[in-house]
């Protein structure tokens, strides 16, 4: 969530505050690696009370407390058309990821479901629509595993954003293996680019 680095002729010194929700140890390790850090100390994040506020400092973004996360408030007028554009922009860049071969969400994906939580609670909760959460794999493998594991996925994304605030009620997750590639499963680029989680709402 925060950190800051020094550095003097004795090497780099890292101190900080995990997001709520991510292990302070994990952090610590991957910090210390990609840093090259000597001394790393991350604290763990305390969950802030539900209804505060807040502009996060790296991304200029107003985010506002739920459930213990910081979500990112959207600024747009929620309609279908626009929910869908927001939510697939949010996992563009930044996929939602899983610990490979399973339905276990990668802890660095934290961010990008926070985010996405927030347009799903603007999307549903204030417009009363519904989403559909899209599991999706690359043509590697056996199609029913695929299927299974992809319907796993958007099972455990939905759980993720429902600790988050969003109602359950309004989420329907589905998995659609590999069925609906949006490129050359021949490649890695574009196997890549075909697991991915989509949002719809229908």
């Amino acid at each position: 969530d925060r950190a800051q680095i020094t550095g003097n002729a004795d090497g780099l010194t890292l101190v900080g505050e995990a997001l709520p929700g991510l292990d302070p140890a994990t952090i610590a390790t991957q910090a210390a690696s990609a840093l090259g850090a000597d001394k790393v100390t991350i604290n763990p994040g305390a969950a802030p009370a539900d209804g505060a506020t807040r502009i996060n400092a790296a991304t200029g973004k107003r985010e506002e407390a739920h459930a213990g996360f910081w979500l990112a408030v959207p600024d747009f007028d929620a309609t279908k058309p626009a929910c869908t554009e927001a939510a697939r922009a949010a996992v563009a860049d930044t996929p939602i990821l899983f610990v490979t071969g399973s339905a276990a969400l990668d802890p660095v994906s934290l961010g990008v479901v926070n985010d996405v939580a927030g347009i799903i609670l603007h999307c549903t909760a204030d417009a009363g629509m519904n989403v559909v959460i899209g599991g999706h794999t690359d043509a590697q493998g056996d199609d029913a595993a695929n299927m299974t594991l992809s319907m796993a996925r958007a099972e455990a994304v939905r759980d993720a954003l429902a600790q988050r605030g969003v109602p359950a009620e309004r989420m329907e997750p589905m998995g659609y293996g590999e069925t609906e590639p949006v490129a050359d499963n021949d490649t890695e680029e574009g196997r890549a680019q075909n697991r991915r989680t989509s949002f719809e709402w229908p």
